[in-house]
């Protein structure tokens, strides 16, 4: 009966739905008109009928004027709809079945499946056996996609038939995807790309409806929470008490910890036979330690395939570890193109094997000293302690039992010197006074000198020493290699102009020190690294002994980098350079505009002072040892994480070794560890670095890093120059394993199930349909049939009448 009433009045409801409420809003002006139209319309249609010819019964005439005044309201309610009429209906219908698919990047992992049991459950799944290598391991993606791929399986039906089935998507937040999306589409659009999960505050998000609550909820899930408050026990508890069971497919295996390298640092050039520490940075995931004591984790460093140092620490699960591997290069590593330095590591005393992890750098091994030149005026504190230092430097000798060998060979030039100390090793009577001799060196280190000291044509000499290859670092001074140098061909080497001397520097005024400060380009430089990682390094130069005196300065040259600043002296416009850099034709020059550095002695004795200069002058050496490229690339950190912003710096010089000036570098920006089924333009695209204004040949790339796995940029070349990194999740690195037994506990608290991914089918005997009571409020057409109706039959009568009585 209620089905024909709702089709009568032109409303749509459950077919067990009965009226339980009317309700009218009408408009009284629209009434009141209709009603005086009614009225005349009656008086005029009365005198109307009484002046025909034809006499009327009292009944017939009533009944014309009737059907004249209905037909009348039934268009001019269609007309002005003066009341909007609506009516309550009350009954049961299905409550809806919620699926859903975890999006997080915790779903792309590959899991070891160590025992034959995890192996089965993925093959019976995917109908394929596994291959034995952890690389071949199934994604979780592809397994959880394996069990819905198909839509017209029987536990899909059963899922449609238990309540209307409403899809979402749960990465950072819950999304719910259209009804009308095609299933294979909203497959596709199941990536596991979001950074993280809440699984937690999706579940709560729907526990929370007050309408429209699900049925069930259908999981498919690792159980990896890591953006949520509540706790998913708590949430199940919620869930048994509403009535809505959770019913978790589980992905994965549970705890397949494993280690991820996060950092590696060595130096661009390895003497070979020094000893040499490599930092290298790593974490492990999660794992049990109270239960798993044996946990180790496997490092070892390879040169060029051989294996170089090897160590066994403990595996400390969740803690960001620092370890410094210490070898020596072997003379039979120096080759001509350059050698490659991989670390490998890997944890082991889990229960089964598990995957090792690497990093590398190109490097550069020599076996030969370096010769360094030092030129000064006066035997000055730094040059005293240089000369201790630069003449101990040893490293370990070509022959099995020998004694260390020189590392370096330097000779000293000391223009006011006693000459019965300057006549002895490895002193030198006078700059070198042939380009031969010159040439001869590696390095130069130039302090506080008259350029007509070196010679009539010693500074172009030493110009054409660096254009040609070498390195030279200058020490600043008080006196001449300031504004003495103007004019001459030693400015061109300087990476910054000169200020004109402060009568405030004098050593009566220098009564307090100043701490100089790091700048983001010197904690990345290897030379200024001073600790084990850069954040140590970072630590120790604001440890440091103070200085008191500076060398003024007027601006930094176009395409000079500053590494280190004065913290409250301004130059021109930035922040006044204690330590700049410059490339100059294919050597290099650095500028250290402070003589104080001996006071980085006290308390460490050499450890900081001896590593300063010792790296200074590897680095100085680097074009004449081919460690010098023209492009040189370098990220702002090694281990970004996803949603972060980032920055690639590129130094590039031109054929001719100079700053190059183009307006744009193109590179190739490639994801090295996309998944499966990504297409080849989202996997390698190409990008272009710009250039860094008033810095001639720096060039930057701002990044978004939107996606984790492995990144390189590669700009061509020959040889091309490329840098790598990888980026992490924001809140736990670690891609944990299953949390099966968080799952188990939730399901029980609210009377679901949770299954494994074998056993996924068994939600079609466990899913059932529910109803609820459902009212709601249904408008009657303002067009309503039943007034079309009623001014058809009106008029019709009343024609019909009028000619059955003749008339007019």
């Amino acid at each position: 009966m209620s089905r024909w009433l709702n089709y009568l009045l032109g409303v749509e409801g459950p077919e067990n739905s009965q009226i339980s409420g009317w309700h009218f809003v009408p408009s009284w002006g629209g009434l009141a008109l209709i009603l005086l139209v009614v009225i005349a319309a009656a008086f005029l249609a009365g005198r109307l009928y009484r002046g025909e010819a034809v006499r009327l019964s009292r009944r017939l005439y009533f009944t014309l004027i009737a059907c004249r005044l209905a037909a009348l309201f039934a268009l001019l309610t269609l007309i002005m709809q003066p009341v909007s009429c609506g009516v309550d209906l009350k009954g049961t219908r299905n409550r809806p079945l919620a699926l859903i698919l975890d999006d997080s990047s915790s779903m792309a992992q590959k899991d070891l499946r160590g025992t034959v049991e995890e192996q089965k459950r993925a093959e019976a799944v995917l109908g394929k056996e596994l291959a034995s290598e952890p690389e071949a391991m199934p994604a979780r993606l592809e397994i959880a996609k394996a069990i819905l791929q198909k839509e017209d399986s029987p536990l899909l039906e059963k899922m449609k038939a238990a309540g209307p089935l409403r899809r979402y998507l749960l990465g950072v937040d819950l999304r719910r995807v259209h009804d009308q999306t095609p299933w294979s589409e909203w497959l596709n659009q199941w990536t596991a790309g979001q950074p993280r999960t809440s699984l937690n505050a999706g579940i709560d998000r729907l526990l929370s409806l007050k309408e429209d609550l699900p049925t069930a909820l259908v999981v498919f899930t690792d159980g990896r929470d890591t953006g949520s408050g509540k706790s998913l026990a708590a949430l199940g508890a919620e869930a048994g008490r509403k009535g809505v069971p959770f019913y978790f497919v589980g992905i994965g295996v549970e705890q397949p910890a494993r280690l991820e390298l996060r950092d590696m640092q060595a130096p661009d050039i390895l003497q070979a036979g020094e000893l040499v520490a490599v930092p290298v940075r790593w974490k492990v995931g999660d794992f049990d330690k109270e239960k798993i004591t044996s946990a180790k984790v496997e490092i070892r460093l390879e040169l060029d395939g051989v294996e170089v140092a090897k160590e066994t620490l403990p595996a400390k699960p969740g803690e960001d570890i620092r370890h410094a591997l210490l070898f020596r290069p072997p003379f039979a590593a120096t080759r001509k193109n350059g050698s490659k330095l991989e670390v490998f590591a890997r944890v082991t005393g889990l229960g089964l094997e598990r995957p090792e992890d690497k990093l590398a750098k190109e490097i550069r091994v020599i076996d030969r000293k370096l010769r360094v030149l030092v030129v000064d005026k006066s035997p000055r504190w730094d040059l005293r302690f240089l000369l201790m230092n630069l003449t101990r430097e040893q490293v370990a000798s070509t022959e099995e039992g020998a004694s260390p060998r020189f590392a370096l060979q330097p000779k000293f030039v000391i223009l006011e010197g006693d000459t019965a100390l300057t006549a002895n090793e490895p002193f030198l009577p006078e700059f070198p006074p042939t380009r031969k001799d010159l040439f001869s060196f590696d390095v130069v280190i130039l302090g506080d000198v008259p350029a007509d000291k070196l010679g009539p044509d010693g500074p172009e000499r030493l110009r054409q020493f660096v254009e040609e290859g070498g390195g030279l670092l200058i020490l600043g001074g008080k006196r001449f290699n300031g504004t003495g140098w103007n004019e001459t061909p030693l400015a061109d080497l300087l990476p910054l102009e000169p200020g004109s001397p402060d009568p405030a520097l004098g050593p009566d005024k220098r009564t307090s020190h100043y701490q100089p400060q790091l700048t983001p380009e010197g904690s990345r430089h290897d030379a200024m690294r001073l600790g084990e990682t850069q954040e140590a390094s970072e630590r120790i130069w604001k440890e440091l002994p103070g200085m008191f005196w500076h060398a003024p300065v007027k601006k930094l040259k176009p395409g000079a980098v500053a590494l280190l600043n004065h913290p409250t002296v301004k130059a021109e416009t930035l922040q006044l350079p204690l330590v700049a850099t410059q490339s100059y034709g294919r050597g290099q020059t650095a500028y250290f505009g402070f003589d104080e550095s001996w006071r980085w002695r006290f308390n460490e004795g050499e450890t900081y002072y001896g590593r300063f200069w010792s790296q200074w002058v590897y680095w100085a050496a680097g074009p004449r040892s081919g460690a010098v490229r023209q492009v040189r690339l370098t990220t702002d950190r090694p281990d970004p994480s996803v949603g972060s912003m980032g920055l690639i710096s590129a130094r590039v010089l031109d054929a001719n070794f100079l700053p190059d000036k183009r307006e744009k570098v193109a590179a190739k920006l490639e994801w090295l560890d996309a998944p499966a089924g990504f297409s080849l333009e989202m996997k390698r695209k190409e990008v272009f670095l710009r250039p860094l204004p008033d810095h001639p040949g720096e060039f930057q790339l701002p990044l978004v890093h939107d996606k984790l796995g492995r990144f390189a940029l590669i700009v061509p070349g020959d040889p091309e120059t490329r840098v790598e990194w990888r980026v992490f999740p924001p809140a736990d690195f670690e891609k944990g394993g299953l949390a099966w037994e968080t799952l188990v506990d939730a399901a029980r608290q609210s009377g679901g199930a949770c299954l494994r991914e074998n056993d996924a089918s068994q939600l079609i005997d466990l899913l059932k349909s529910k109803e609820a009571p459902v009212v709601f409020r249904a408008e009657l057409p303002r067009l309503h049939p039943f007034l079309f109706l009623l001014l058809t039959i009106a008029l019709s009568v009343e024609w019909t009448l009028r000619r059955w009585n003749n008339l007019s």
